[in-house]
């Protein structure tokens, strides 16, 4: 959880990130890699070809499932959490557990889903937080 929400700090202080798959969630596969790498002793070019790999999978995901907007907050609190779910995914994986829906037809789903969702509840910041009056002030601030 350190290592996901440290990839936040280094967001919020304008710091290179990978946003994967956005900006506000940066932290959760390098965090989980890097994590299971140290804690396991995997070399470091292992570690590289396993990013590498999350990296060909998220580009099929976004090129296949996903919706452009401005969306921060609250992923960056999701960092850690969500790196916690997949550590626990891995887990139920490698404990034989497998999934019933082949990957292609869950991205599949995801874009057919995004597509049927109305604009305010996409990452458009036209519903949801962002409409708060909190998140209007924030809007503000960062875009006067």
């Amino acid at each position: 959880m350190a290592l996901a929400l440290s990839a936040s700090e280094v967001n919020a202080a304008m710091g290179k990130i990978c946003a994967a798959p956005t900006a506000g969630s940066c932290g959760i596969l390098p965090a989980v890699l890097t994590g299971v790498s140290e804690h396991y002793g995997y070399s470091k070019e292992i570690t590289i070809h396993g990013l590498l790999t999350a990296s060909g999978i998220g580009a099929v995901i976004m090129q296949n499932a996903t919706v452009a907007g401005l969306v921060q907050l609250p992923c960056a609190q999701r960092n850690a959490s969500q790196a916690v779910n997949a550590l626990l995914s891995a887990d139920l994986a490698l404990g034989g557990m497998n999934a019933v829906i082949p990957a292609d037809e869950v991205i599949e789903a995801m874009y057919k889903t995004g597509r049927q969702l109305p604009s305010e509840l996409k990452e458009t910041a036209q519903g949801g937080i962002a409409i708060t009056p909190t998140g209007q002030k924030l809007k503000e601030k960062i875009f006067s």
